[in-house]
Formats: C-alpha cells, sequence, structure tokens
C-alpha cells in the first residue's frame, strides 16, 4: 500500500515492462504465486513490444484460464463478483446493487463480458486509463462513502502478504 502506481508509458524500457508484467500478475491474481509455466508468455512479449496496453494485458489475464480456475469457477458467485472488484478496480464493491449488476451480465452475457465490463468502464479509464497497473486503493487514496465500506475493504484486503487464491480467514464466502 505504500508503494508507487505501477506506470508504462510507451518506449519504456524491458525492465520497466517486466516490472509492470509483475505488478499485472500480483495485481489481478491477488497475490498468488504465478509458476513460470503459467504466465501468458505471449501476451507478456506484445506489452514489451508496445504492441498492446497495459490494461489489454490486464484483461488477457483477467481472462485467461488461470484466473478462471482459480476465482471463477472456484469460487461462489459472490466471492468471485467481490474479488474481481478488488483485482480490477482496487476496491470492495460498493454494495449489494454493485454485486447484482454483475451477476446479472454473468447471466446475460458470461464471464468474458463481466471481465469486460470492470475494464471498459468510466471508472477504470479515469483512475488507471491505459498505461497504469491497477491497484488497491484504500483509505490512503479515496474517501469510503460508509463505514461498511470502509470495514468490508479491510476485510477484502487482509494484508500484503496474504493470497486470494487461498480465501479470506473465514473462509471463501462473499
Amino acid at each position: 500500500e505504500d508503494s508507487d502506481p505501477v506506470e508504462l508509458w510507451p518506449g519504456s524500457s524491458s525492465e520497466e515492462a517486466e516490472i509492470a508484467i509483475n505488478a499485472v500478475y500480483r495485481q489481478v491474481l491477488g497475490n498468488a504465486y504465478v509458476m513460470e509455466s503459467e504466465r501468458l508468455t505471449f501476451p507478456e512479449s506484445q506489452l514489451k513490444r508496445g504492441e498492446i496496453s497495459v490494461r489489454e494485458f490486464v484483461r488477457q489475464v483477467a481472462k485467461s484460464d488461470l484466473y478462471r480456475t482459480r476465482f471463477f469457477t472456484s469460487c461462489a458467485r459472490y466471492r468471485y463478483i467481490e474479488l474481481a472488484y478488488k483485482h480490477l478496480l482496487g476496491r470492495a464493491p460498493t454494495g449489494f446493487d454493485e454485486m447484482k449488476a454483475h451477476s446479472a451480465i454473468l447471466d446475460t452475457e458470461g464471464f468474458e463480458a463481466d471481465i469486460d465490463s470492470f475494464l471498459d468502464s468510466d471508472e477504470y479509464q479515469t483512475v488507471y486509463g491505459e498505461d497504469t497497473v491497477p491497484f488497491i486503493r484504500g483509505y490512503k487514496t479515496e474517501a469510503c462513502k460508509t463505514m461498511v465500506e470502509f470495514t468490508h475493504f479491510f476485510k477484502l484486503q487482509r494484508g500484503a502478504s496474504s493470497s486470494d487464491l487461498k480465501g479470506s480467514l473465514a473462509g471463501n464466502r462473499p
């Protein structure tokens, strides 16, 4: 939470691209370890060559089988939605209405459309744009509207050494 946001501008060096790639994996995959064989080598090379933006690399990681099996098929629906908010927008859902809206997208359009709804949102564009790796936006970067949002954020975030892959301290419940 004390580190600066990671940005990758056109013309960045290979080392800067590698830092951005690792930051995307860490954020989008919930701080879980990614083995070399699980990495998305083709999208990584596209990002390093400047053929895709950070946002498009985030999209490919979020739509990957790796993300889908870790957080969509193995979690309850509302737990997946909570984690998608955390991974892609850097915050907890503000309320049940946001959760219901994403549940409706899942029912009518499916998993990939739900991922697109996060990454194509005005909120994502305003906060991260094309070149910034998503990061946790917490009490230090913006005010929560209610005490419930504040406490929900901390329950969802837990700590720097935790991983979303292992579930929460209270189980895999939303």
